[in-house]
């Protein structure tokens, strides 16, 4: 049988990255993203419900994550579900799920301050491709 685990999350960052070391030396970051569904009532009414979910990133990724992003900013994680469990200092045993990240996509580009989600005419594949769209120059 084969054993697929893959998860892809588009969302925005609910809080900066967190930057830690392991004991090893390795560099691990944390940070939940929040992922929205937004859909009309059978009444017409707007709805939305948002899911927050833990990232954690691992080496340059993780370091690369700290530095580029922070709360608000766009993303598109692509990794693997993980779950586990530990004692609380209660000493009740807390269960938890996490994404580990493989990937991390930056949608938006920061500006004083916020995050933007970057407009068709601000990439250069935009810009290309609008470029090479002269229909007057077109031989038929």
């Amino acid at each position: 049988m084969v054993n697929v685990n893959r998860v892809i999350l588009a969302g925005n960052l609910a809080r900066d990255p967190e930057l830690r070391s392991t004991p090893g030396g390795s560099s691990v970051a944390r940070f939940p993203v929040a992922v929205s569904k937004h859909w009309k009532s059978k009444d017409g009414e707007a709805k939305s419900e948002t899911g927050f979910y833990t990232i954690v990133v691992w080496s340059g990724l993780a370091e690369n994550c700290t530095k580029f992003l922070s709360k608000g900013a766009p993303v598109l994680v692509e990794g693997r579900l993980r779950s586990g469990s530990f004692l609380g200092k209660d000493g009740n045993k807390r269960y938890f799920t996490e994404v580990v990240g493989d990937a991390v996509t930056f949608l938006g580009r920061k500006r004083e301050g916020s995050y933007t989600h970057p407009q068709p005419e601000q990439t250069p594949e935009a810009e290309e491709s609008s470029k090479s769209e002269n229909y007057d120059q077109v031989p038929f």
